[in-house]
C-alpha cells in the first residue's frame, strides 16, 4: 500500500487553492472541514471525504508524522475504502489507460461507457445526499421536456464534478472543451424521454446513472442512442457514465417501469472557444 499523492486537506481554513482550482470558481457551496479532498487515480476527480475518527492520522499521514506501518488495521482498511491508501501497482497508469479506452470506444462504437466512476463508499455517501435532496423538495424546477421529472439545474456537488469531468472528456476526444451546464434529474414511474438530439450547448454529454428505486440493484433503466441508423441500449448501474456526441447523437429512455424511480445527473460540454450562453 502507498499513500495517495494528491490528497489536499481543509481544516478550519480557506479551501485549498489547488482544490479551488481543480473544481472552479463557480463552485459556491462546498462540504465543511474538516475534509480530505481526494483524488481518484483512474479518473483523477477529485471528491471530499468528511474526516471523522480518521482526522488526526489523516493529517499526521500526509504531514509526514506518521506512516502506514504506524496505523491500526481498522484505520488502514477504512482509509483504503477511501483511496487515501492506494495498491501501489498499476497507480501511475490507470488513467492513461482509462482515456485510451474511452477514445477507442468513442471511435469504433460512437459513445463510451466507464464503470464505477466512485468508490463504494463515495457512491453509498453520494446516493444518501442525493436522497436527502429529494426528500427536501430541492429538485423542485419546473421541467417542461418530461411531465413529472424533478430537475435542479447547477447542483453544488454537481459542479465539483462537472469542472473535472471536463479535463476527462477533453483527455478522451481530444478536443479542448469546457462545462456549460449540468442537471440534477429525478424520474418516477412511467417517465418517458422521448427521441431527440440537443441544443449547441450540449456538443459533449455525459449521463451518469447515481440511484435507482426502490432497489439500486434491479432493473436498470437504460438509455438509447441511435448510432448510424442502429439502436443501442446502455445500461448503466448506479455510479456508471455515459459519454456521447449530444449535438450528433438521437438519445432517448423508453417508459420507466411502475414503481421504479431513477436518479441521474446529466453534464454538458461546449468547446473552450464557444462565445454563446452556457444555459
Amino acid at each position: 500500500l502507498v499513500d495517495n499523492p494528491p490528497i489536499y486537506l481543509h481544516l478550519p481554513t480557506d479551501v485549498p487553492p489547488l482544490v479551488r482550482e481543480r473544481i472552479g470558481q463557480r463552485v459556491k457551496v462546498l462540504p465543511p472541514p474538516p475534509t480530505a479532498w481526494v483524488e481518484n487515480p483512474r479518473t483523477r476527480i477529485l471528491m471530499p471525504v468528511v474526516l471523522d475518527g480518521e482526522t488526526r492520522c489523516v493529517v499526521d499521514l500526509v504531514g509526514g508524522r506518521t506512516s502506514m506501518s504506524d496505523l491500526e488495521d481498522a484505520q488502514r482498511r477504512r482509509l483504503q475504502q477511501a483511496d487515501i491508501l492506494l495498491q501501489a501497482n498499476g497507480v501511475a497508469t490507470s488513467h492513461a489507460r482509462l482515456v485510451a479506452d474511452m477514445a477507442s470506444a468513442l471511435q469504433s462504437d460512437g459513445f463510451a461507457v466507464v464503470r464505477d466512476v466512485f468508490n463504494e463508499q463515495q457512491l453509498a455517501a453520494v446516493k444518501d445526499y442525493i436522497r436527502r435532496l429529494i426528500a427536501g423538495g430541492y429538485l423542485n424546477c419546473k421541467d417542461l421536456q418530461v411531465p413529472g421529472r424533478e430537475s435542479r439545474p447547477n447542483e453544488a456537488l454537481m459542479q465539483v464534478l462537472h469542472e473535472q469531468l471536463a479535463r476527462l472528456v477533453s483527455a478522451a476526444t481530444q478536443e479542448s472543451l469546457k462545462p456549460s451546464f449540468t442537471l440534477l434529474l429525478h424520474y418516477k414511474e412511467g417517465s418517458v424521454l422521448n427521441r431527440h438530439i440537443d441544443r449547441e450547448q450540449c456538443r459533449w454529454n455525459i449521463s451518469f446513472a447515481l440511484d435507482y428505486g426502490p432497489d439500486a440493484d434491479a432493473d436498470i433503466w437504460p438509455i438509447c442512442v441511435d448510432i448510424h441508423g442502429v439502436a443501442h441500449e446502455v445500461r448503466l448501474r448506479a455510479g456508471d457514465l455515459l459519454l456521447y456526441r449530444g449535438t450528433d447523437t438521437p438519445h432517448w429512455r423508453d417508459r420507466l417501469a411502475d414503481g421504479r424511480s431513477a436518479t441521474v445527473a446529466v453534464f454538458h460540454f461546449v468547446s473552450s472557444s464557444f462565445d454563446g450562453s452556457l444555459d
